[in-house]
């Protein structure tokens, strides 16, 4: 926005990319602190970007502005109020410039890229260098999955308390030939937010052993990972999606973040594994839009077989992406 900077006593700019769960997040022990009931291991991809800018004043004026759209939201104001007591910064008023890549609130965890963008660029405003786990213990605050977006490629976030809990990242060549497909059979918004998707998710008989579930998959899931095991990657990713599924199928009220268009991607990828030996899985997190675990080589017959079942889809190629990029100085 030219010109908005030279009103504004304060200028922070950061850039983050969203994160899709590989072992999930779903479920929290403390909803104020945001701790996780169970580790989750997720990868940062390079197509999915939110670019965010903040300006603060002493106005007592407070704008959010994302898309070009002037919204009210409590959940962001409140987090915003937050970071800049939490930065310890004295001006009163603010406003909020973010921009995204991809539709939101659509289960593609744009939650993920937008906190995290948003907690950097307060960082940026506040001209302080915090360390990776300063940043990721942050960006919880707004949303759990933001924490995972602070490194590239693989991530583990920890359960804990407010101190320990963050994410850290797994190294392992494999985010160099993983590639992702996501598929997205709907621009729409979920009916139900991941915050009340989780609350209601705990009135499943199944809940608790999915808990335990997930402490074991992500035990599973980070040794596969360390040992370049793509397949065993993506077998791990879509029966801990599938187990979650079941979950708010049978929560009361039924949680309906999937339906027929999504199962279809699901029996898809199992048809192609067994017909051509591809390697290929499907997940989803809380929405009807899912992502395919792949390589290269089947990237190509993937979008052919996707493309043909939904033909209206916009299919999104994603390879693992960077870290959250944090601007210091004009």
């Amino acid at each position: 926005m030219p010109g908005v900077e030279n009103i504004y006593m304060r200028w922070g700019k950061a850039e983050a990319h969203a994160n899709l769960g590989l072992v999930k997040y779903w479920g929290k022990d403390d909803e104020e602190l945001i701790l996780p009931s169970s580790p989750s291991i997720s990868l940062t991809i390079d197509a999915l970007t939110t670019d965010t800018e903040v300006y603060l004043d002493d106005s007592n004026e407070r704008r959010i502005i994302i898309n070009d759209r002037t919204i009210d939201s409590p959940r962001i104001d409140e987090y915003c109020r937050f970071l800049m007591d939490e930065l310890k910064l004295s001006e009163t008023g603010y406003r909020l410039i973010s921009k995204t890549s991809f539709p939101t609130e659509t289960g593609l965890s744009s939650s993920s890229a937008g906190y995290a963008a948003l907690a950097g660029a307060f960082v940026s405003t506040a001209e302080k260098r915090l360390t990776s786990s300063e940043l990721s213990r942050l960006a919880r605050r707004g949303s759990g999955s933001a924490c995972r977006s602070i490194t590239g490629g693989f991530n583990i976030w920890k359960c804990g308390n407010d101190k320990t809990s963050f994410a850290e990242h797994i190294d392992s060549n494999l985010d160099k030939s993983i590639r992702v497909l996501i598929i997205v059979l709907s621009p729409n918004k979920k009916d139900t937010p991941s915050r009340e998707g989780m609350r209601i998710a705990r009135t499943s008989p199944l809940y608790h052993s999915f808990i335990a579930q997930c402490q074991r998959d992500a035990a599973e899931m980070r040794s596969a990972i360390e040992k370049e095991d793509l397949r065993r990657v993506g077998e791990i990713a879509e029966q801990n999606a599938l187990a979650m599924n079941r979950v708010n199928a049978t929560a009361t009220p039924k949680l309906s973040y999937t339906d027929r268009r999504t199962d279809a991607v699901y029996a898809l990828t199992s048809s192609l594994r067994r017909i051509y030996n591809v390697c290929c899985y499907c997940s989803n997190d809380a929405g009807c839009n899912p992502f395919v675990i792949c390589d290269q080589s089947s990237l190509k017959l993937l979008e052919e077989k996707v493309g043909a079942l939904f033909p209206d889809a916009q299919l999104i190629e994603a390879a693992s992406g960077p870290g959250l990029e944090v601007y210091h100085g004009r």
